[in-house]
């Protein structure tokens, strides 16, 4: 197996390999004259993890950790800034957002009302969402659901429980980032 192209789209490559294929599978001497081809797409840069929270104190500690964890991570203070940079258009952000950690309740718009619109729009439906809450008890489960959320942190956060959530949150939707056709 070789790679035979390499397409460098910024935070994606597009790597093709190919696998030589025997005419006679009787003879495996015989001369090789077909090859399969496997496109795989793979994401080059760290993911990028948003953190939503009108906390001050829980951005950075959420960010930091994140951070020395591996992850590119950018805070937004409100409902409001996150949806205004979940608006713009893809190619105006330095990096595809991996995953949304959000607070569930915040002045303005709520990361309940974020998730909700996030999940409209075709392109964020498969992005994982994580909910903070001191307590969760004050949110029906039902409207939890509904959201399709990849995890709940109960703040104040544990840092092994965040960095545990985010991978498997990840890991659980990586599919969406690397396809193999």
């Amino acid at each position: 197996m070789s790679i035979e192209h390499l397409l460098d789209f910024g935070d994606f490559a597009l790597m093709c390999f190919t696998k030589p294929q025997h005419n006679n599978p009787k003879n495996p001497l015989t001369p090789n004259t077909s090859h399969s081809i496997s496109p795989l797409l793979v994401h080059l840069t760290k993911p990028r993890i948003i953190v939503v929270d009108d906390a001050d104190s829980v951005r950075a500690i959420a960010g930091y950790v994140l951070q020395k964890a591996g992850y590119e991570v950018l805070s937004l203070k409100s409902g409001e800034e996150a949806l205004q940079y979940f608006g713009q258009p893809l190619e105006d952000r330095s990096a595809f957002s991996q995953l949304l950690l959000t607070d569930i309740r915040m002045s303005g718009i709520s990361g309940i009302d974020l998730a909700r619109s996030l999940r409209h729009q075709s392109v964020y439906q498969q992005m994982p969402i994580v909910m903070m809450s001191s307590n969760f008890g004050t949110v029906p489960s039902s409207e939890l659901a509904q959201l399709q959320l990849n995890g709940l942190v109960r703040k104040p956060l544990n840092v092994s429980n965040l960095i545990a959530t985010v991978k498997v949150a990840l890991a659980t939707t990586q599919h969406t980032h690397q396809a193999l056709f």
